[in-house]
């Protein structure tokens, strides 16, 4: 694991836990061990109260799905009403 990880999870965490919404986010994190070729290993899914419901990212490290799965967590929020 990178440097980064723990941190990038400990964010994804707290934005969904609390983040506005009628139910709670959750995200799944994913590796596919026999990815060659330099295609993206990493995954992440995540479903929660924004548009869309539900989207699914890849990414060449755990970071980055974190990461990127956090920003577009953010992007969907949708706005305070």
């Amino acid at each position: 694991m990178y440097d980064g990880v723990p941190e990038a999870l400990r964010r994804l965490v707290e934005l969904m836990e609390t983040m506005p919404g009628s139910f709670r986010g959750e995200f799944q994190l994913g590796y596919w061990g026999g990815v060659t070729g330099g295609a993206d290993a990493w995954s992440v899914r995540v479903e929660a109260d924004i548009d869309e419901t539900e989207f699914f990212l890849t990414g060449s490290t755990a970071e980055e799905v974190l990461r990127k799965a956090f920003d577009e967590t953010q992007r969907r929020i949708p706005p305070t009403r």
